[in-house]
């Protein structure tokens, strides 16, 4: 009786919970954490039911990636992007090159900014001369004064404007400097990779060549290890 009940408890194989022998189905196809689905992204693996997600959003080949580099618009499968960063690294470069043009231009910009500053500071000292020697009327004091005022105002606020695209400018350059090494670092490490490999394949060939040899000659064959 207790082996036929359909009520008896049996533990799971996959999350160790105990469930009634009759709900196992149910509990697989539909609770069980641990149960392994295949991911549905159909990229071969079976994850289990509670790391599905995490899968899919860090391990998955068959996730959507965008590329990392500004301006690039590569995009493809996570298994495809080692292969369009090894392929497509001098086209990631051109695009750090363009965006420092582009930054020098704008600092370009805003030298012409800063000597247009430098043009008012010559007109207010010259105002501010011409209050000096204003004793013959009132009217023209006030109004040099005033004058005066709005012009410091408005170098005040186009300083202050300067000074903070200066510093975004700082910034940006301070990111394209990473970058930058950053690609050349990667450039590097695919190079030495690349040298790796090919190491590994001429070892590979001279041993398959060894091999045809002593088959030719009748001598015993022993396979070598694969590098």
């Amino acid at each position: 009786l207790a082996h036929d009940c359909a009520f008896r408890m049996v533990v799971c194989q996959y999350c160790s919970q105990r469930v009634p022998v009759s709900e196992v189905d149910v509990h697989n196809s539909e609770k069980c954490p641990k149960f392994p689905k295949e991911c549905p992204q159909h990229c071969g693996e079976q994850v289990p039911r509670c790391e599905l997600e995490l899968h899919m959003k860090n391990f998955c080949s068959r996730t959507k990636l965008k590329c990392t580099y500004p301006e690039c618009t590569w995009d493809g499968f996570r298994v495809e992007f080692p292969m369009h960063k090894r392929d497509d690294h001098l086209q990631h470069l051109d695009h750090l090159c363009d965006q420092s043009r582009a930054t020098s231009n704008i600092v370009s910009v805003l030298r012409e900014d800063m000597i247009g500053t430098r043009r008012e500071l010559t007109e207010v000292a010259q105002i501010v001369d011409r209050l000096k020697g204003s004793v013959g009327s009132d009217m023209s004091v006030v109004d040099s004064a005033r004058q005066a005022r709005e012009k410091l105002t408005s170098m005040t606020r186009r300083m202050d404007q300067t000074i903070s695209k200066v510093n975004d400018m700082e910034t940006r350059f301070e990111l394209l400097e990473r970058r930058v090494a950053l690609g050349h670092a990667e450039v590097k490490s695919l190079s030495d990779k690349l040298d790796k490999t090919t190491n590994a394949l001429q070892t590979n060939i001279v041993s398959l060549i060894t091999i045809i040899e002593q088959q030719n000659t009748g001598s015993a064959v022993t396979l070598p290890p694969l590098v």
